[in-house]
């Protein structure tokens, strides 16, 4: 097995697409173009796109029975730490640094 570098992720995706990379998704079960290998819990998933991978992250946890959101400062997917109602909505935070940071910005 070769090692290659690309510089850029288009190049990388170029590539992948001319020398048929492709691979089984965790997630949806298609054969498709490799976007990305994850390990998880030991494990090396094969993922077609980040939407997958985010998806199946989503139905891991819950069938853990984990409770996951995305932060609404820093975009992440997380477990709910903060919640802040404003304005008859509800915002979800991973952290108290995120809260303060989004309520500094927009509040």
């Amino acid at each position: 097995d070769k090692v290659y570098q690309f510089c850029c992720r288009d190049c990388c995706e170029d590539f992948k697409r001319l020398h048929g990379v492709v691979s089984q998704c965790e997630h949806c079960k298609q054969e498709k173009l490799l976007h990305e290998k994850i390990r998880f819990s030991g494990v090396e998933k094969n993922f077609c796109s980040e939407g997958c991978v985010l998806l199946y992250k989503q139905d891991f946890t819950k069938n853990l029975g984990l409770c996951c959101v995305t932060c609404t400062y820093c975009s992440q997917t997380c477990q709910r730490a903060v919640t802040e109602q404003l304005e008859g909505s509800t915002w979800d935070f991973c952290s108290d640094d995120c809260k303060s940071k989004y309520l500094l910005w927009y509040y």
